[in-house]
């Protein structure tokens, strides 16, 4: 991919979820991805994601999690974004399992 064939594809597939979520309204939804998805497309892609989630009710958090904390073979930081419809508990992120750094 080019940076502009890949700029569509990211945003095809943010699109796509969002529609899911409008469509379907689960009670609570997991959205991970790249670190870097934050500041994708000078932020503009993650903001509209975040304000699309909240225009449809649901309550968000975002947060980047190191994989190892988790359990994960991994170094690598990930982004994400959890969900909860109105009437749900949005939890906290669960507490690191591993020190890992």
């Amino acid at each position: 991919f080019n940076q502009s064939s890949w700029s569509k594809v990211q945003c095809e597939m943010i699109l796509a979820f969002l529609s899911f979520a409008d469509y379907f309204r689960p009670r609570y939804f997991l959205l991970e991805n790249v670190r870097t998805f934050v500041s994708f497309n000078k932020g503009q892609t993650f903001q509209l994601t975040l304000a699309s989630l909240l225009e449809m009710g649901y309550q968000v958090r975002f947060g980047i999690l190191e994989a190892g904390a988790y359990g994960v073979s991994q170094s690598c930081k990930r982004a994400f974004i959890w969900a909860a419809a109105p009437d749900e508990v949005l939890p906290e992120w669960p507490e690191p399992m591993h020190v890992f750094g």
